[in-house]
């Protein structure tokens, strides 16, 4: 046996790098082969592991397969391999990085196998052809498989870089990984939803390797209730102590984040999952992952998990989930977000190899780092894919760019297209505006330049997709959007769009109210809710297109803007939950176009008149003579607060006890002022203006109850206290 140990340098031909450091065996020789860029740690690994391959590749050598894969130019090229038996069973190769059902290696590799038979596939990313086969293995005859995989687009070239963006794999694999995926950046996920009480400060965070690669550590994710948020650009990790899937929310997460990094990027994970409206009504986030993690290389996760599920009637699987990701993305554009799209794969936590869903950025002749790949994702100079490889430019202009309409005269865009792929796509699909403008028809071919000419008379956005003519997963690649603008520059906003997200709030918030018990962790989830059921609503009534009613059949002011005081108004009134009462309220105020009518809809649920006089002299009275309760129920009242004096003190109410003399603070009767970023118990010095107060009551029977108002401390003279007295009965809980 001889040991062999060989320096590979990189093609010039094919800019390929080769070898691994990994220890690898032909016939009766042991080889190595480093690259030029290969770490010393690595070296010493694979001298470390040269025993273990050769105990494995010399016990019987009938029973082994050798596996030799090249480029054009026959050098070996790192690539992922998939090796299965009769069974379905995947192989292993050891000292190889291996993940569900694939292992990588730097294009030579022995491995030890049972006699049987095997079938096989080789694939090194979107931009090199891919192998399959079979093969048997048979006692006393060694069987060797030499594939030659071939470049059918050299992205890099062009100024395209690819990145992952969703990596849980080990760091210490990173840089085999991505050399088998031919991938050139990688930020890899080193903290999620574990305590961090002691985070580890990271001197260096961006490592560079193979000439031109590179990847990034401490990048994190928070997965909870809502959703998963992704988050690059710190150098430790935020410590994700949580109560609960629900507390904190994840906006607090997002708020420290910024405190350490104000240029930290923050990834939807996926556009489906339940708090998107809410995060995208804060203006926070940097990106959102159309092609997630749902899509798999040979299959499509069904269901949304615990996202906002889709129509499966109308979106049947197993595609349907892809379709689905689209929607959400095109109503988000709709409603005049302008976001760029994302691509993560989530390799070591779902069954996808590194890299299988990436984005491409456009940096031009820039050399690569992490900050310049952001910035060109941030300007949308991008695509995603997990396939086609889809480079595309309008009237000379990559994705991202901003188009104006001139006058009535519609928009004339030319498109070039170079679309490149190794499945079939029947069709290039252009969007516009959520629907399809143009359909372009596709040969059967691998590599192709297609053109179409666009006539856009309408604002909004356009972008490209390509969809594969593959059934079992959703295979595709989609340009970011171009903008549109009128020449008035008016952003184009859909009525029906913003509604859609609207309703999707609104359904938030009751799940909340829901699965948060605690009354101080359920009012600070939802103070982020209610803010974005606010964004949403004031978005609704300033839209501009799709408008889901005709204006031609309502009255003059039917598509003005609620006022401020009525979004106010509607969002402490949903303070108060889920009563009748309420709702009916909020219906009334949403219908309403002006400060009409906005007291007499919340009279039922107004319990106190509170006044405070130009001499801050307080009046409290209630507005009812008797009020049902139950036992340890919690209710909620509206207080109408008319406040001459412009005073800024915090309104108190407490509860004596009539039947006491002289009354004694009733114990039994818990009073409560509503205090958040919604609704603040401090007077605001506005002349009219509504708190929320919250009673419960723990003991049953009828009582006669004095409620006692202040606003600041002081002598009578200056008036800080008055009273009120009600029948409360209290009901026990059936």
């Amino acid at each position: 046996m001889f040991l062999v140990i060989q320096d590979f340098r990189p093609s010039q031909a094919s800019g390929s790098v080769t070898g691994s450091g990994l220890p690898e065996t032909q016939g009766n020789f042991i080889m190595i082969n480093f690259s030029t860029g290969t770490p010393a740690s690595f070296r010493s690994l694979s001298l470390a592991a040269i025993f273990v391959v050769a105990c494995c590749a010399q016990v019987n050598a009938a029973d082994t397969i050798q596996i030799n894969v090249s480029d054009a130019s026959g050098q070996p090229v790192a690539c992922r391999i998939h090796l299965a038996n009769d069974k379905g069973e995947p192989q292993q190769a050891v000292g190889q990085p291996f993940w569900h059902d694939h292992f990588v290696c730097s294009g030579r590799v022995v491995i030890k196998l049972d006699p049987g038979s095997y079938s096989w596939q080789i694939e090194r990313g979107p931009e090199w052809t891919r192998a399959s086969g079979k093969l048997d293995v048979k006692v006393g005859e060694p069987a060797t498989v030499d594939v030659a995989l071939a470049r059918i687009a050299d992205l890099d070239t062009e100024g395209w870089y690819c990145g992952d963006m969703h990596v849980h794999r080990p760091v210490n694999e990173i840089e085999r990984l991505m050399m088998a995926e031919d991938l050139d950046f990688a930020p890899v996920i080193g903290w999620w939803n574990t305590p961090a009480k002691n985070p580890t400060l990271a001197e260096q965070t961006d490592f560079r390797f193979g000439g031109h690669r590179v990847y990034s550590i401490m990048a994190g994710e928070d997965e909870r209730e809502g959703g998963a948020l992704l988050f690059y650009g710190l150098n430790r990790p935020l410590d994700l102590s949580v109560r609960s899937r629900e507390f904190p929310s994840p906006m607090s997460f997002v708020q420290e984040a910024r405190q350490l990094n104000k240029q930290v990027w923050i990834d939807i994970e996926k556009p489906f999952w339940w708090d998107v409206p809410t995060w995208l009504a804060t203006g926070q986030m940097n990106s959102v992952g159309i092609a997630n993690n749902h899509m798999c290389r040979v299959e499509m996760l069904a269901s949304e998990a615990w996202g906002k599920p889709r129509d499966a009637a109308r979106l049947p699987a197993p595609r349907g989930n892809g379709f689905w990701s689209q929607e959400i993305y095109y109503h988000i554009l709709n409603a005049g977000l302008r976001i760029p799209p994302s691509a993560g794969s989530a390799s070591g936590v779902l069954p996808n190899p590194v890299g299988y869903n990436r984005v491409y950025a456009y940096l031009g002749d820039q050399r690569l780092t992490r900050d310049k790949w952001f910035a060109a994702l941030a300007a949308g100079r991008c695509f995603v894919t997990n396939g086609p490889l889809l480079r595309v430019t309008a009237n000379g202009n990559l994705p991202g760019g901003v188009m104006k309409l001139s006058g009535d005269k519609p928009q004339t865009i030319e498109l070039s297209i170079q679309l490149t792929t190794n499945d079939r796509v029947s069709a290039v699909e252009v969007i516009h505006n959520g629907k399809v403008l143009e359909t372009i028809p596709c040969a059967d071919q691998t590599d192709q330049h297609l053109t179409a000419s666009l006539k856009i008379d309408q604002p909004g956005w356009f972008l490209v997709r390509a969809i594969a003519d593959v059934e079992n997963t959703f295979r595709f690649a989609s340009t970011a959007p171009w903008y549109i603008e009128s020449a008035s520059g008016q952003a184009y906003v859909s009525q029906t769009s913003s509604q859609f997200f609207l309703d999707w709030v609104n359904k938030r918030i009751e799940r909340i109210n829901t699965n948060v018990t605690d009354d101080a962790e359920r009012e600070s989830v939802l103070q982020w809710h209610v803010q974005a059921r606010e964004f949403w609503t004031i978005r609704v009534n300033a839209a501009n297109a799709d408008m889901a009613h005709s204006k031609s059949g309502a009255n003059e002011n039917s598509s003005a803007p609620m006022t401020e005081d009525g979004l106010r108004l509607s969002n402490i009134v949903r303070q108060l939950g889920q009563q009748s009462e309420a709702q009916n309220a909020l219906h009334v105020i949403s219908a309403s176009r002006s400060c009409r009518n906005l007291d007499d809809a919340v009279e039922p649920l107004t319990l106190f008149s509170v006044s405070v006089n130009p001499e801050s002299r307080v009046k409290i009275s209630s507005t009812r003579d008797r009020l049902a309760m139950q036992v340890g129920v919690a209710r909620r009242f509206l207080v109408k607060c008319e406040n001459t004096a412009g005073i800024t003190a915090p309104l108190r109410i407490r509860a004596f006890d009539v039947s006491t003399q002289p009354p004694q603070l009733a114990g039994w009767c818990e009073v409560k002022m509503i205090d958040n970023n919604v609704i603040a118990r401090d007077f605001t010095s506005a002349a009219v203006e509504y708190k929320v107060v919250e009673l419960i009551l723990t003991e049953p029977g009828l009582h006669e109850v004095r409620f006692v108002a202040d606003a600041g401390q002081g002598t009578q003279d200056l008036g800080f206290r008055a009273s009120t007295d009600l029948l409360i009965d209290v009901a026990e809980r059936p």
